[in-house]
């Protein structure tokens, strides 16, 4: 989205939602954490859900109403859906039949915390909450996937960060983010970072308070450290586990010697096995944007809506694959497609709270004109995990 109204863009938004109750319509494990969220804001809110056990007992410590209650309540209502895909669409249908309509009094729950919390907690409490970021210690990586999104093929010049940068970066970040809903720990390969317990230990110790969640991505082919997994374990960081054994073989042994470590500790894990899935392949070396005008860069951009935002170097960038771009040699740097945090608080916070929401000088970044874009519109895909042989990586 392009700035016109440059610190007032929200404003209409922040109208809408003005006074209204917050409820989130599910007492399980997707409302438990929406909860969570929603109480590190400092949010007041109620539980929805037709178990009449729940309605009795409260969950979490939280009233819970009947649906039938919830839509004769008066007052104006902020209903977070937080369930799974098929139950929400019940509900979904529940709220419509009563008058209720999507995206104005109730919203999915990643939708909501998208599009719509960035902008109450702002005007409401004076707080900025992020969704997500993505923070990279380390470009390295011991794998050659072929659809890597981070470019790593295409990287000739993979690096660890510094330490003492990375605490920089992570100062001027969280001087800036009040919450941020999911921090999300990543490379290259995260364990390749020869300091990556002492990385992780100054998050955890420093900025705990401000995350919901803490999340590492790893690839499977590196057993983590007891230090690392005792860390972990303290701070409540969760494993995602990229399993690519169809094509990385000794994958299948660490496999199990990783998940017998983390078992061992306590750490949280998720496997993601990459069975009868695929990546997205943003193609930036075949797609070619650049006889687009202004106007059809910034409405690809809005059709693209990508959702992730990456922290480095004390800059937020507006699009993580941009920034992955640039590191890999693809794109050159563009000042405006990133956010200057390196010289403290920022004072103009409203129009950082834009940045998050998706507002850019242009409307696009740089390297909109060589991607084929995310989900919504990239009908590209690549096996997930795929290896290229090493020395074939590809040319910039």
């Amino acid at each position: 989205m392009k700035w016109i109204k440059k610190g007032h863009e929200l404003e209409e938004q922040w109208e809408a939602l003005k006074g209204g109750c917050f409820y989130i319509y599910g007492a399980g494990d997707y409302g438990a954490r929406m909860s969570r969220t929603l109480s590190k804001l400092g949010i007041e809110f109620a539980f929805v859900d037709g178990n009449y056990d729940k309605q009795q007992n409260g969950y979490l410590g939280k009233k819970v109403i009947s649906p039938v209650e919830l839509v004769e309540r008066p007052e104006k209502k902020l209903i977070i859906l937080a369930a799974m895909e098929n139950t929400m669409l019940e509900m979904r249908r529940i709220l419509e039949k009563h008058g209720m309509e999507k995206n104005r009094d109730f919203w999915y729950m990643e939708e909501f915390k998208q599009s719509v919390l960035p902008v109450y907690a702002w005007y409401a409490l004076g707080k900025i909450y992020m969704p997500s970021v993505g923070f990279l210690s380390t470009t390295v990586c011991n794998l050659n996937c072929d659809g890597c999104l981070n470019f790593t093929a295409y990287n000739k010049n993979q690096k660890n960060e510094n330490v003492e940068d990375l605490k920089k970066t992570l100062a001027d970040y969280f001087k800036n983010v009040d919450v941020v809903d999911f921090f999300s720990y990543t490379g290259g390969e995260p364990f390749l970072h020869p300091e990556a317990d002492e990385i992780l230990e100054y998050i955890g110790s420093h900025y705990r308070k401000q995350i919901v969640s803490l999340g590492i991505s790893t690839n499977c082919t590196i057993v983590p450290k007891d230090r690392v997994c005792e860390i972990c374990a303290r701070y409540g960081f969760r494993f995602l586990i990229d399993d690519y054994s169809k094509y990385v073989e000794r994958s299948k042994k660490i496999l199990p010697e990783i998940e017998e470590k983390l078992q061992k500790y306590g750490v949280e894990y998720a496997v993601n096995t990459g069975d009868e899935a695929y990546w997205i392949d943003l193609e930036p070396l075949k797609t070619d944007n650049y006889g687009m005008s202004e106007e059809e860069l910034i409405a690809y951009r809005d059709r693209c809506a990508v959702p992730y935002r990456e922290l480095y170097h004390s800059r937020l960038y507006a699009c993580n694959y941009a920034n992955f771009g640039i590191k890999a040699g693809l794109e050159t740097e563009e000042p405006n497609d990133s956010f200057d945090l390196s010289g403290g608080e920022v004072e103009d916070k409203v129009v950082f709270v834009e940045f998050i929401m998706g507002y850019t000088e242009k409307g696009y970044v740089n390297f909109c004109k060589h991607c084929a874009g995310f989900l919504p519109i990239n009908p590209y895909k690549k096996p997930v995990g795929k290896q290229l042989p090493r020395g074939e990586e590809k040319n910039v």
